[in-house]
């Protein structure tokens, strides 16, 4: 009986230790998949917005292109396998004429309350310089 007690001593606060470790894993990875998502949706929403874009949800080319947005992070978070998006939110800023997407995410086969939130901003006007970063529009990674 005392090997019994003891292994349960042992063993139970190890599977604690492993199945919280095994939920913030996946919960980290859901929110680098969710960011990563927005980003790409927020990209493919700038590039496929036509030229004479007025800065607005209203405009005629913003339902296709926020299509594609969408699109775009489905593929994204496809391409990682553990993660599928649940939420996607896009809007404009007509003042800076930039889209900020934010991207759910749910971690598939985990327990619920492991969804996570990633935001992207991008600004209308195309840079030319690969390396340069996208703005952050004033959002943190804290959400």
């Amino acid at each position: 009986m005392d090997t019994a007690i003891g292994v349960l001593r042992f063993t139970g606060p190890l599977y604690v230790l492993i199945s919280l470790t095994v939920g913030l894993w996946v919960h980290h990875t859901a929110r680098v998949a969710a960011f990563a998502a927005a980003d790409a949706a927020g990209l493919a929403l700038v590039e496929s917005l036509p030229e004479d874009w007025d800065c607005t949800t209203g405009h005629s080319g913003w339902a296709p292109a926020a299509a594609d947005a969408a699109a775009a992070a489905v593929v994204r978070t496809r391409k990682l396998g553990a993660v599928y998006p649940v939420e996607i939110a896009a809007g404009a800023d007509q003042s800076t004429c930039t889209v900020t997407v934010a991207v759910t995410v749910s971690a598939a086969n985990a327990a619920g309350g492991l969804d996570a939130q990633g935001v992207a901003c991008r600004p209308r006007i195309r840079d030319t310089d690969p390396l340069r970063l996208p703005p952050d529009c004033g959002l943190s990674p804290g959400g």
